[in-house]
Order: structure tokens, then C-alpha cells, then sequence
């Protein structure tokens, strides 16, 4: 029986049972209504293609080309399933049908429909309102994530590039400091063989004296 109904607790119990079945039948027939219509959209659609479809609705559909749509898509995904459509109403079954509404909260409004529960239209609304914002939270976690991936990507690599200029410097001073030594120690070589040289003249000089005395 439907609950929550205002007007049903200020009718009689015998008139208020009677509505309530007289509602839960017409909604049990508009669900039936949808989903053989949906079935009778996606055959034309699957004969035709989508170009002769469309124009087919056009001139022929009573309704909004969205109305067309939701309907198939609740025929492809409810058609088979007899125990949920028994449960739903035909908005919570359009609703969930959508391809915008999050799958975890098809399946469970699809689990507690099976068990038997009557889901309101509220109850869907509520359901896809938090799948949002736990989807919007985990982009934003997600978002800082990468962010602070990139901040640490990045400071890693000036610490590389810091460290690879500090090698190159100590690289570069040990060579200039070889290259120093090597060439202080060419010098020296070079004065001492000029020192040599010098002396063996000096010597060769004082001989040639020697000779003439």
C-alpha cells in the first residue's frame, strides 16, 4: 500500500484502501505502458536507422523526441525485468533508466526494489544527489592529488637538476685544479732545465777560461 499520502488519513479505511488500490493499479498499467511503448520505439528505430527514425517521430509522435528516448531506455534495461517493474513507478523507472543517473545508485534502488520496497521518486532524487557530491569529492581528492604529485615531481627534479650542477662545478673545479697542477709542475720542470742549462753554459764558460790562462 502507498504510505505518506496525506489524503489517505482522512478518508475512511474503506475508501482509503479502495484509492490505494486504484492507484497502485493505474501505475502498475503506466509501467507496462512504458516499457511496451519503449519496445515499439526501438523496433521502428532498429527497422528504420536513425535518420528515417527520427523523422518518423517527427511526423508521427504525440510526444518530445526526450520522451522517445526515455522510454527506450527503460524498455532496454527494465523490459526483462518483471519484479522490478511491479515495484517502481513509472518516473522512478524513467529516472533510474537515464544514462546520467550513477550506476551504484541503480543497483541499489534495483536491490531494494527487488526486496520488495516502494522507492519514491524523493528517495532517487536524495540517492543521486549524494552519488554527485561523492563524485564531486573524489575529483576535488583527486585534483589535489595530481597537484601535489606535480609540486613534488617538480621539486624533485631541481633537486636532481641542483645536484647534477653541483657535481658539474666539482667536476669542473677538480679538472681546473689538475689542470693548475700541471701546469705548476710543466713550470718547474721548465725552470729546471733552464737552471741545467744555465749551468752547463756557466760551466763551458769557466773551461774556455781555464783554457786561455
Amino acid at each position: 500500500m502507498t504510505t505518506g499520502v496525506t489524503i489517505y488519513q482522512t478518508l475512511s479505511p474503506d475508501h482509503a484502501a479502495l484509492a490505494m488500490r486504484a492507484e497502485e493499479r493505474i501505475k502498475a498499467r503506466t509501467v507496462v505502458t512504458v516499457i511496451e511503448n519503449g519496445r515499439d520505439l526501438l523496433e521502428v528505430r532498429n527497422a528504420l536507422g536513425h535518420g528515417h527514425f527520427t523523422q518518423w517521430l517527427e511526423q508521427t509522435f504525440p510526444f518530445t523526441d526526450r520522451t522517445a528516448q526515455r522510454w527506450m531506455n527503460a524498455a532496454e534495461r527494465y523490459g526483462g525485468k518483471t519484479d522490478i517493474m511491479s515495484v517502481l513507478n513509472d518516473t522512478v523507472l524513467l529516472m533510474l533508466a537515464a544514462p546520467s543517473t550513477p550506476e551504484e545508485v541503480r543497483q541499489e534502488i534495483e536491490a531494494r526494489a527487488a526486496a520488495g520496497e516502494k522507492i519514491t521518486i524523493a528517495e532517487v532524487e536524495r540517492l543521486k544527489r549524494e552519488a554527485r557530491a561523492a563524485q564531486e569529492e573524489a575529483a576535488r581528492l583527486e585534483a589535489e592529488r595530481s597537484e601535489l604529485l606535480t609540486r613534488v615531481t617538480d621539486a624533485t627534479s631541481r633537486e636532481r637538476e641542483a645536484r647534477d650542477h653541483l657535481r658539474l662545478a666539482r667536476e669542473q673545479a677538480k679538472a681546473e685544479m689538475q689542470k693548475a697542477a700541471e701546469a705548476a709542475r710543466a713550470a718547474v720542470l721548465a725552470e729546471g732545465e733552464q737552471a741545467r742549462r744555465d749551468a752547463e753554459a756557466a760551466e763551458a764558460e769557466a773551461e774556455k777560461g781555464a783554457d786561455r790562462s
